[in-house]
């Protein structure tokens, strides 16, 4: 079995370098610019659901609450007897 060793060298031409140099820092700004909008986009949509959220449960408490009055009222209404039965003394 043979060993092969690799290794990485610096290129040997300074403008080479300065080119490498340059476009590293170019594409980490770059990075950097598009995680700031998608962490923005992020924010954005977690605002606008708890917003929705927020109205949806006030909305259903002011209809619950509305209901809880309208349960104290004594409903009145017209009725017609269809059939009587006498009551069996068997069932509670």
């Amino acid at each position: 079995m043979r060993n092969i060793r690799y290794t990485v060298q610096q290129p040997p031409n300074l403008f080479v370098q300065i080119i490498g140099l340059i476009l590293g820092i170019g594409l980490f700004a770059f990075a950097i610019v598009i995680g700031g909008f998608l962490l923005a986009g992020l924010l954005g949509l977690g605002l606008i659901a708890w917003l929705v959220i927020s109205v949806r449960i006030w909305w259903l408490s002011r209809k619950a609450e509305r209901q809880r009055d309208v349960e104290g009222h004594i409903v009145e209404a017209e009725y017609r007897v269809v059939e009587m039965t006498e009551r069996d003394d068997r069932t509670p």
